[in-house]
């Protein structure tokens, strides 16, 4: 649960979705926020279900067990580095629904190492619960409101783990809306879409190698050292073919060797509305014991039998003219709000009711609910997560980074540019030049990555622009 391992993990659980779907469908994931919540997943796992998920996820987290001097550990300073990453670039509001009794240990880690809430339920009236749930995500949700639960999802003795997620942020030079147009876009099956292109022609970074089957454009974001990377396959190659030899551990390679050039970027605007169910792309991966009622063993986390019945990362993206999300709010229509019935039953005495949760404030209060919170200031833990991620002194038992890690990431830093002046957009006397030709016209990637921390923290596969 390290941030050096995410990237491949996006790139992993990216490709297995993708073929779930037969390539059909806009998949999309952020590998980092899931690997922080997988990483909370193991904290309470134990047997073969413990096994299976740390050895898919390359390190295990037995550290943690010492009650004693957990806080000192390697483990626990890349959780808490981890969670602090999600937090920079995403809106967050990570939840575990259960009925079951949690223990104290599990309780006070998870407080410190992953921003997770915890909302005991009782499942034993599945439409009721159902409805419980709904209301809690949309609440929570920014922008449209699935309704995502109904009762046949769920049963006694399971514990449902939901990562969702909420980006808005503006392109450092947006794209003028005089400028879109209805185009031709193919989808994977060569079958021809109208879609709803935006086109500008801007200086930007282009990485463009011979020996690959794509090229990447990167254009900037408002926010510093992030950008998105426009991955287009070369005629004649799908996008399965491109993340076969697409290495998102290189991302800083590919940045560092493109060339700004004058270019016509011409793209479709598109939304990819979740949930993404990830219990069968797991169970792909041979993490299947926690999701099966008789061998699951979360015996780090609770005394009872339960399993993972549900896991799910809701994230809506809308990328259009302005940048990713930046108007969503706005948007009062949508197909896909939740009927008022999901939120209220009018049955009082079965609120959920939030058992734990990451809070500013010693007490929350909610119209309607009865919500029981644990200040992070509890035990030093607000103080512990402040000095870590601010990195003011070193926390004892922790080792020093070699100097082979510090000299690797200097020279990332050196990969960056040095001023929004020299990765300016703004084509000057190029105008007067034609522009080299960005079309994208057919299944493309697009990711969402900080050079500060070389990481991609969004991707997605766009097989269609038109699908909501």
């Amino acid at each position: 649960m390290s941030v050096e391992g995410v990237n491949q993990f996006t790139s992993t659980v990216l490709q297995q979705l993708l073929v779930s779907q037969n390539s059909t469908g806009n998949v999309a994931i952020s590998g980092l926020s899931l690997m922080a919540i997988m990483g909370a997943v193991n904290l309470g796992l134990s047997g073969s279900s413990y096994d299976q998920l740390s050895t898919f996820l390359g390190e295990g987290v037995t550290e943690i067990d010492d009650t004693s001097n957990w806080k000192q550990t390697r483990t626990a300073e890349k959780m808490m580095d981890l969670d602090n990453l999600v937090t920079e670039f995403f809106d967050r509001h990570s939840s575990l629904f259960h009925s079951c009794e949690i223990k104290d240990h599990y309780e006070k880690i998870t407080e410190v190492l992953v921003t997770l809430h915890k909302f005991v339920i009782d499942f034993s009236n599945p439409a009721r619960a159902a409805r419980k749930m709904n209301m809690w995500i949309s609440e929570y949700l920014l922008g449209p409101r699935p309704s995502i639960f109904n009762e046949s999802m769920l049963s006694d003795k399971m514990v449902v783990f939901i990562d969702s997620l909420f980006i808005s942020i503006d392109w450092r030079n947006a794209f003028d809306e005089s400028h879109t147009k209805q185009a031709t876009f193919f989808d994977n099956q060569g079958q021809s879409l109208e879609v709803s292109m935006m086109s500008t022609q801007m200086m930007s970074r282009i990485y463009d190698s011979p020996k690959y089957n794509f090229r990447i454009l990167f254009k900037a974001f408002k926010d510093g050292n992030r950008s998105a990377a426009i991955v287009l396959p070369r005629a004649g190659h799908k996008i399965e073919e491109v993340l076969k030899n697409f290495n998102f551990d290189e991302m800083h390679i590919y940045f560092k060797e493109s060339k700004r050039t004058y270019v016509k970027l011409t793209m479709p605007k598109f939304k990819i509305r979740g949930p993404h169910d990830l219990v069968n792309a797991f169970r792909s991966f041979g993490v299947t014991d926690i999701f099966d009622p008789h061998r699951s063993n979360f015996g780090r986390m609770t005394t009872e039998n339960v399993f993972l019945g549900t896991l799910i990362q809701v994230l809506e993206f809308d990328l259009r003219e302005s940048g990713v999300n930046s108007e969503v709010c706005d948007d009062g229509d949508s197909d896909d709000e939740a009927d008022d019935d999901n939120f209220s039953d009018g049955d009082e005495e079965d609120e959920v009711v939030v058992e734990t949760s990451h809070s500013d404030s010693e007490e929350e209060e909610d119209e309607g609910k009865d919500y029981q919170s644990h200040s992070d200031t509890e035990d030093g833990t607000l103080e512990m997560r402040q000095e870590k991620y601010l990195h003011l002194e070193p926390v004892e038992g922790v080792d020093e980074r070699s100097d082979e890690e510090t000299e690797d990431d200097g020279e990332r830093r050196e990969d960056r540019p040095d001023s929004d002046e020299e990765d300016s957009e703004d084509p000057g006397d190029e105008m007067n030049s034609q522009p080299e030709e960005f079309l994208v016209d057919r299944p493309f990637l697009f990711l969402m990555y900080s050079s500060k921390a070389d990481v991609v923290f969004y991707s997605a596969a766009v097989t269609n622009p038109n699908a909501k």
